[in-house]
């Protein structure tokens, strides 16, 4: 019994633990990125502020507080640098706009220079308060909460992208009072779209493509916290030691690289074959070393599917310029 469930869940190590733990910390990094470098976001960063002036929403409830002992004093400190920091945001959103309409007022073809340098200036501001929202420390509520704003966006905008498709196909049979009634309907459905992209200062696929990283790097991580509590629930069952917080295990790798320390605790079943044991164990070490083999070519391969990702935002942005 115990030898079949080794062979089916191998058995964390140090090694196995922290890199299950990046892989927890790499996916919520993508999540938080993609909202962080949201218009949608943004627009929630001034209607936060004027909630915790207000005084209808806590700062508590907001933020992350890492002191151990809150005391008011501390809430008020961290609620002034709160909204200080999203009035910054405020102020570089406002001078993002300012790029953006000098931009796109360049003509491309007659001054490509001036109009990279103001690409360029463009994509500084956007990195700087895609920064300064992440440096805010979001609660998991909170994150959830601004998640779930861009999720019922994207479920607005779908149904209205399929009936403008769909009356756009039904309009080149039409003639007479049925095609005017088409078109009708055709316009109303393509305003509220527009009307949605002005509202939240974003594209409607700027809009999918933010939800889409977002489920992405959910995933990624749900599936690394279920390899996690399979693997220690089954090194429980079989008497090895207890579990470990992410940060504990992040901290601990960043702090120390000890190297792989075997753990020399008896079996509960002393009828386990020892050959058999010796042969697991020397495909987990194989099964290790191969993984640690594996991670920068994954780690690279990451890097170059966000690096991917920002060049097609440009090229989409310059695309759409072109085109207006």
């Amino acid at each position: 019994m115990y030898l079949r469930e080794m062979g089916t869940v191998p058995l964390l190590t140090r090694e196995g633990e922290v890199e299950i733990a990046k892989r927890i910390e790499r996916g919520q990094l993508h999540v938080l990125k993609a909202l962080s470098r949201s218009p949608i976001v943004t627009q929630e960063m001034f209607a936060l502020r004027e909630a915790l002036g207000s005084g209808s929403r806590s700062i508590k409830e907001v933020v992350v507080f890492n002191d151990d002992e809150l005391t008011e004093d501390k809430v008020a400190e961290r609620l002034a640098d709160t909204i200080a920091a999203v009035d910054e945001i405020e102020r570089l959103n406002k001078k993002l706009g300012q790029l953006m309409a000098k931009r796109d007022s360049i003509p491309r073809s007659k001054r490509p220079r001036d109009f990279r340098r103001y690409s360029m200036a463009v994509a500084r501001h956007h990195i700087i308060i895609s920064q300064m929202i992440r440096s805010v420390e979001f609660t998991h509520l909170e994150r959830k909460r601004l998640i779930e704003k861009t999720r019922n966006l994207v479920e607005t905008v779908r149904p209205l992208e399929r009936e403008v498709s769909r009356l756009d196909k039904r309009l080149e049979g039409a003639r007479g009072d049925a095609a005017k009634e088409i078109r009708k309907e055709f316009r109303q459905n393509r305003d509220r779209l527009a009307q949605i992209e002005a509202e939240s200062q974003a594209t409607v696929p700027d809009i999918k493509r933010t939800y889409q990283t977002i489920i992405t790097g959910e995933r990624e991580a749900d599936a690394a916290k279920r390899e996690l509590t399979v693997r220690e629930r089954a090194r429980e069952r079989m008497g090895f030691g207890t579990e470990r917080s992410l940060d504990g295990l992040l901290d601990a790798d960043r702090q120390s690289k000890c190297g792989n320390h075997e753990r020399n605790h008896a079996m509960p079943d002393q009828r386990i074959d020892d050959d058999a044991l010796e042969r697991r164990t020397e495909q987990r070490h194989r099964h290790r070393a191969s993984e640690q083999e594996r991670e920068p070519q994954r780690r690279a391969h990451a890097e170059e599917e966000q690096d991917r990702e920002c060049r097609q935002h440009h090229e989409l942005a310059l695309r759409e310029i072109d085109g207006a």
